[in-house]
Parts: C-alpha cells; sequence; structure tokens
C-alpha cells in the first residue's frame, strides 16, 4: 500500500456551551502505533527480529457520517517480507495531542484550567512537495532485540493471574521477590514515590507455540528524587541502573519501570487532607508525567511498568499498565514463584486451576 501523506488539525470546543475553542495543526507521534506493529508480526513469527522493516503506511479513517476531512482514526500498515502487520487506531490515539492543545487555550484564556473540553480530528492531503513535519516523516531504526528460548508452559504452570483471562496481550511473568522487593521499597519511602527499571528477558516459547512472552527476573532502585505525587529521574539514574545491569551480567534487558503510590504520610492542611482523600479512594492510575516518561524511556510496545499502591484501607496492591493500541493502560500479568498466602492467592488466579482458560 502506498504511503499517503496527510496533515492532521484538531478542533476543540468547550463541553459546557459547545463555543469553539479553535484549530491547532499537531504532528503526531507514530511511534507507538509503528511499535504495535512490530510487535505483532514479532508475534506471529513473520519477523524475528524489528531491525530493516520500512517506513509504516498510514491513512485517515474517515467519519463515515461527515466523511472527509473529519476521522475517527487512522488505519496503519508495516509490510515485511513475511507478510504484513494492519491496525487500527482510534480517536483516543490523539487524546495526549489534545490536551497539550487545550493548554494551550488556557494560556490564551479561551479555556479555564481543569475545564471540560471535546476534540475532533480533521486529515488534509499535504500539497505536492511539501515537506513532512516533525515526527510525522520519522523513518525507525529499530535495534536488535534480544530473545531468548524458554517454556511457556514450565511458567504458567505454577503462575497466577492476576487480570482478565485469555487476553490477547503479551504475556508478562513477574518473579514474586520483584514485587517483593517493590513493596518494600514502597513501604520504606513513606510518603515520597519511589521507582526503578525491571530488568529480564524477552522469551519465544520453545514448545510449539511460538509465542512471545516476558519474564521479569529483577528490580533495580533508581536513585530519583521522589516527591509526594511525583517521581523524578535523571540520565545518572539510567547510567547507574545500566551499569548494575552489566555488574549482574545476566544477558538482561530493560522491559519497563516501576514507581509506587503511597498514601502513609502526615497531613497538615485542608488541601493535603483533601488530596488524599481523593487518593484514598482512586483506582490505581498513570499520570501524564507516567505516560510521558514511558513514552520516552519505554517506547517498545512490549515495555511495562509496575504500579506498587500503599493504603490504609486496601494494603498494597500491584497494577501492571503497558501500550494498547498507542495508549498506555492497565493489563494482566503472571506471578512466578509466589509462597501464596492466603490473602494473596485470593488476588491471583491459580493457572493449576484454571489451565484450561489461560494456557494458549
Amino acid at each position: 500500500m502506498p504511503d499517503q501523506i496527510y496533515d492532521y488539525v484538531l478542533e476543540l470546543w468547550r463541553e459546557a456551551d459547545g463555543i469553539a475553542l479553535g484549530r491547532i495543526s499537531v504532528d503526531i507521534d507514530l511511534v507507538p502505533a509503528r511499535e504495535s506493529l512490530i510487535l505483532d508480526l514479532l508475534r506471529r513469527g513473520v519477523i524475528q527480529q524489528p531491525e530493516g522493516l520500512p517506513p509504516m503506511s498510514i491513512e485517515p479513517i474517515w467519519n463515515t457520517r461527515t466523511g472527509a476531512p473529519d476521522a475517527i482514526g487512522f488505519r496503519a500498515t508495516l509490510a515485511a517480507p513475511g507478510g504484513e502487520a494492519v491496525q487500527t487506531f482510534s480517536i483516543n490515539y490523539f487524546r495526549p495531542l489534545a490536551r497539550r492543545a487545550a493548554n494551550k487555550f488556557v494560556e490564551q484564556e479561551k479555556l479555564k484550567e481543569g475545564e471540560a473540553f471535546e476534540y475532533c480530528v480533521m486529515a488534509f492531503p499535504r500539497k505536492p512537495g511539501a515537506p513532512a513535519s516533525g515526527r510525522f516523516s520519522l523513518i525507525a531504526r529499530e535495534a536488535p532485540l534480544p530473545i531468548k528460548p524458554a517454556s511457556l508452559e514450565r511458567l504458567m504452570a505454577g503462575a497466577l493471574l492476576f487480570g482478565m483471562a485469555g487476553s490477547p496481550v503479551l504475556p508478562v511473568f513477574y518473579h514474586w521477590r520483584v514485587l517483593q522487593d517493590a513493596s518494600i521499597l514502597t513501604r520504606r519511602a513513606g510518603a515520597m514515590e519511589t521507582g526503578g527499571v525491571l530488568v529480564g528477558h524477552v522469551c519465544r516459547d520453545a514448545g510449539g507455540s511460538g509465542e512471545l512472552f516476558l519474564e521479569i527476573s529483577a528490580l533495580i532502585p533508581a536513585k530519583a528524587k521522589g516527591e509526594l505525587t511525583k517521581l523524578a529521574f535523571t540520565p545518572d539514574t539510567w547510567t547507574d541502573v545500566q551499569a548494575e545491569v552489566d555488574r549482574r551480567d545476566r544477558n538482561e534487558t530493560w522491559l519497563g519501570w516501576f514507581h509506587s503510590h503511597s498514601f502513609y504520610h502526615q497531613c497538615n492542611t485542608k488541601a493535603q487532607l483533601h488530596d488524599l482523600s481523593a487518593r484514598r479512594n482512586a483506582e490505581p492510575f498513570f499520570s501524564e508525567d507516567d505516560c510521558r516518561l514511558h513514552r520516552n524511556v519505554f517506547p517498545r510496545a512490549m515495555s511495562v511498568a509496575l504500579l506498587v499502591t500503599d493504603s490504609p484501607q486496601s494494603g498494597m496492591s500491584w497494577t501492571t499498565f503497558g501500550w494498547h493500541k498507542g495508549e498506555v493502560a492497565s493489563r494482566p500479568f503472571h506471578v512466578i514463584h509466589a509462597p501464596l498466602p492466603s490473602e494473596f492467592h485470593a488476588q491471583g488466579e491459580n493457572h493449576e486451576a484454571n489451565r484450561e482458560h489461560t494456557m494458549p
């Protein structure tokens, strides 16, 4: 399929009264979409490595009621010698760009901070000879991906599943010690957020299915500046983590990161009390800062993020986030080598009792 080059524009309006705020041209960050297609090709065995792939083609999906230039998403295609991957991405893919556009209207005092807004996407054919802009013209150069053979059945046999059984996402297995270390770091950090990097191996099932999966075997604490609601990493953080990976000398790969949300702290003001009450009752979430870090440091579609929540109401809990259709969303995961105390077992589903639902 030939490349179809379009310029994309967002139009925003206030939700309360429907007043139009204006239009803003945007450059789409196509890396998450491309990575999603690459993972699809890898999982199906169409390619063995992500290297040497051509540019990705995208075309708008038009609104069936209003037609062009109104788009409700786009279709992406990535061709490979043995086949191709095709996926559709909804208008939600543009949500981060819409938030940035809204901030500009806040600066112009057309929109109040925190005020609800709506947006639509329009796509216009680029004029012949016009240069591509921003990330839209990016041709990626993917690095080799270390993949080792391993038995998926062996890991599934004693694993606990957290989340929906039968999910089509890439299987992810944490060694119990990883969750244990993350929980200890979270409790020690007290009111502050803390974090680290998840390392392990990308594996391909040697038992016949050929499925890819992640085995996360260790957590490397990161030297980062933690605040009540934010964790800041620096270039030195990543240098120190890689030095520890090299020291371990186990051919481990960076597979994602971890950070904490802790609600065990003393409140001194009404604002802090209100914030604490809201956060106690909130579901585990990824902030805009979290999504930005995940995109910049862990853009591969298989990369995951472990969130540890420590709450006076519910105790310690674990949630995993990952890429889905170009967005960061919660996803199921497995835990292996767990000691299985009754309260932990109650949170997860034992594969031994439900293997017909979880085996590939």
